[in-house]
């Protein structure tokens, strides 16, 4: 203990000079017992924290206190961070009430700290409503967006991070209890409003369905190239549209729109919502961004409808294009994406829906929804997934996986034990037997890809989707960044994942890659293989 000077009293016990915000520490349980109404744990010690007013000052930055007699400290209310226990009379402080005054006995003192040496109650008071103001601005600017929009999300969870910013600011001052009293409002923000809003989403995409005018444009296509004998329909929901010949009956057609609007809220919530903040955007529009036809099969009209009523050419794929059941390309405008199928017998319509959404939502998540995408190993691994997990079957492959014929070639060579492979067995036996490096995979185009390439396609996506979540996701995204660089693609992709992941002297590819394969060979135990054996 110390005994201040009388000009130290005199100067520094009505106005500390430096420190203001004060932890007292006492000597033992029994003496802290004595304040137990006013003390509050800081660091698992039960301490008084506040202000001096009368018997502690400052010499060369160490805090000083009187070794006899009583000590007095103006207190902060742990639960309410508004509160001031004085007002201002000049420059003098006066006390507001006699509750808001400590009287410590100073023999019961073992030490005094400084929690915070440029702050006071007043500030802190200060602080704490400008926070609310910012959490009140914040809120109005959420709802003042259409309820369960992107938008509306973006600010949402902007909102949710203020809020744990301020409970984090209230246990580490002095407002344990307003801390812990914040957390049910963060709870029904975060839970409550959040699940609202939604249900909200999930329910609008299905109640925008609506059968709308088939377009004067295709109409008159449909004269000249047929004479009128094909006749179109045309459906749309929130985010989808279809353009069908009528033999589709009006209610599949809306059945089918509500199938792709369950997955697109499904693939929102599992890849978007969980990690949506300030470094993770949901990039899915609140709007119409895909389009399917399903014309009729011959090749003449399936040629002419899509030059003339859709305006577009034809790439150097076209002969391939035109013999396939289904091809895709995008557009500069809205629905930016075009799936044009020929609605031959026995079309697998949801089977068509669900590959084909996973290319889009692998183009709008992963490369921000832009135009020109690069990786067509992500399109099809998210294709294959959403199929296998909406449906537990991929018949609609944009490059045919030709799973009999690897059967028979795999049963001449190791027996019957092969061709009762499950399916998720068989796809990633075929990647970790010939599925190139991801890294590698990474730079083939659709047209370059061969049954391993996809079948790594699927298994890699599927290893992403349950075990790397937000790094993951980060991961996917930062490749479709670094490809827009087509000369730096690797070098660049690579120095993001390392960031990512926290590597350094080490091959981060090879290292995910080898992550992928041991979730890939546990997948394998899972199924008809570990019973063959």
């Amino acid at each position: 203990m110390r005994l201040l000077s009388t000009l130290a009293v005199a100067i520094g016990l009505a106005f500390p000079a430096s420190a203001q915000i004060l932890t007292v520490h006492f000597k033992d349980a029994k003496a802290a017992a004595k304040y137990r109404k006013q003390t509050v744990e800081v660091a698992g010690e039960a301490v008084l924290v506040g202000e001096a007013k009368y018997g502690v000052s400052f010499e060369d930055s160490k805090v000083t206190w009187l070794s006899s007699g009583t000590l007095e400290f103006y207190l902060g209310d742990p639960q309410d961070p508004s509160h001031v226990p004085y007002k201002f009379q000049g420059d003098q402080r006066v006390p507001t009430s006699p509750k808001g005054v400590a009287d410590v006995t100073a023999t019961h003192v073992a030490r005094i700290g400084v929690l915070m040496r440029e702050e006071n109650l007043y500030g802190l008071a200060q602080e704490y409503r400008e926070r609310l103001a910012r959490i009140d601005e914040l809120t109005r600017e959420r709802d003042a967006q259409p309820k369960a929009s992107r938008e509306w999300f973006l600010v949402h969870h902007r909102l949710i991070s203020r809020y744990e910013s301020l409970q984090t600011w209230l246990a580490s001052t002095l407002y344990p209890d307003a801390a812990k009293k914040l957390q049910k409002e963060i709870d029904r923000q975060s839970k409550t409003v959040a699940a609202e809003a939604l249900e909200l989403r999930a329910s609008k995409g299905k109640e925008a369905i609506r059968q709308v005018p088939t377009p004067p444009e295709l109409v008159e296509a449909s004269q000249a190239i047929s004479g009128g004998k094909h006749v179109f329909a045309v459906q749309e929901s929130e985010h989808l549209r279809i353009v069908h010949l009528d033999t589709v009956p009006a209610e599949r057609v809306r059945e089918l729109l509500e199938f792709g609007e369950d997955i697109i809220e499904g693939f929102r919530r599992e890849f978007v919502d969980p990690y949506l903040g300030p470094d993770f955007e949901d990039f899915v529009p609140d709007r119409l961004f895909a389009e399917w036809w399903f014309g009729p099969t011959e090749i003449s009209a399936h040629d002419r409808y899509y030059t003339q009523y859709y305006r577009l050419a034809w790439d150097e794929h076209k002969q391939d294009r035109l013999e396939s059941d289904a091809t895709g390309t995008q557009r500069p405008l809205p629905p930016e994406s075009l799936y044009y199928c020929k609605l031959i017998e026995d079309a697998d319509l949801e089977g068509w829906m669900a590959h084909q959404l996973g290319h889009e939502l692998a183009r709008i998540h992963f490369d921000r929804n832009r135009i020109g995408m690069r990786m067509d190993w992500l399109r099809e691994g998210v294709g294959y997934y959403l199929a296998l997990e909406y449906l537990g079957r991929n018949n609609v492959t944009c490059k045919g996986l030709e799973r009999e014929a690897r059967y028979v070639h795999e049963k001449k060579k190791e027996g019957e034990k092969t061709a009762r492979l499950g399916l998720r067995d068989f796809y990633n036996s075929l990647a970790l037997d010939e599925g190139r490096p991801i890294d590698i995979l990474a730079i083939r185009d659709l047209y370059g890809m061969d049954d391993a390439d996809l079948a790594k396609s699927w298994s890699f996506f599927d290893f992403i989707a349950h075990k790397e979540g937000k790094a993951g996701q980060l991961f996917l995204r930062a490749m479709c960044q670094a490809a827009r660089e087509k000369a730096s693609f690797v070098k660049d992709w690579r120095a993001k994942a390392e960031e990512i992941y926290d590597v350094q002297g080490e091959d981060v590819f090879k290292l995910i890659d080898e992550r992928w394969r041991k979730f890939a060979e546990a997948g394998q135990e899972t199924g008809d293989a570990k019973r063959a054996r």
